[in-house]
């Protein structure tokens, strides 16, 4: 099976300069592979540096040693050596990140930013917003919400268009930090849904998942962060 991700030897420090420049091991040399096809969790106490790891991941944090390679446009790409240039090619045609925060843009409708990324990769713009109105339907986003900034919606309704966003175009690889976690049951089960359907046509998934039935539904596998990583303080 085609292998996506491979991690090696990542370690990641934190500066704390509000305390006398101490630094703060979050993360040390971790090994990870995540094959296309599959759901792998990360699973953790908390502070011991999840949603580090997927920030490594999408090269939004950069590590202190080690590498993060992600298959890409029939190469391997080490996104923490890579230029900027090649990460927002990788991020584009690659990567797909659901964050637990939507990033608003002021005055652009919800229609407008959940079909952003298929207008970008030059779909038709009516061919995009039919397919983000598909998706706000599916994610019970009301109708008389569609054309209006998303910047007053409800927790739950940022974090279904956020999804919306992510999910319209198919990317290879998705990152996934707590996409469930303001949701009622029902728009769960239907996110846990679209999340396996991506499993199932062979995206490679990582996600970050604290509700044990969600982890349940969707983990292939279990990769677990030792928790005596986040305390280790060392002088600088």
């Amino acid at each position: 099976m085609l292998r996506r991700i491979e991690v090696q030897g990542l370690s990641k420090d934190f500066t704390l300069h509000l305390q006398g420049g101490q630094e703060m091991s979050i993360l040390q040399n971790i090994d990870m592979q995540v094959d296309a096809g599959e759901c792998v969790v990360i699973h953790a106490p908390s502070g011991a540096g999840k949603s580090t790891l997927l920030r490594c991941l999408y090269a939004n944090y950069r590590a202190s040693s080690g590498s993060v390679n992600i298959w890409h446009d029939n190469a391997w790409v080490d996104v923490q050596s890579a230029a900027a240039q090649q990460v927002l090619a990788v991020r584009h045609d690659t990567l797909g990140f659901v964050t637990q925060f939507l990033r608003v843009i002021p005055r652009i409708s919800t229609v407008d930013l959940v079909a952003e990324p298929l207008v970008m990769r030059g779909v038709e713009k009516q061919q995009a917003d039919e397919r983000a109105e598909e998706l706000l339907v599916h994610l019970r986003i009301p109708k008389r919400l569609w054309h209006i900034p998303p910047a007053t919606f409800s927790g739950g309704e940022q974090q279904r268009v956020n999804i919306a966003r992510t999910m319209i175009y198919d990317y290879p690889i998705l990152l996934l930090d707590e996409p469930t976690a303001s949701l009622d049951e029902a728009n769960r089960a239907t996110v846990i849904n679209m999340i396996n359907a991506a499993r199932e046509r062979g995206a490679a998934i990582v996600g970050i998942f604290h509700d044990e039935a969600v982890r349940q539904a969707l983990a292939t596998r279990i990769f677990s962060i030792p928790a005596a990583q986040s305390v280790n303080l060392v002088a600088a």
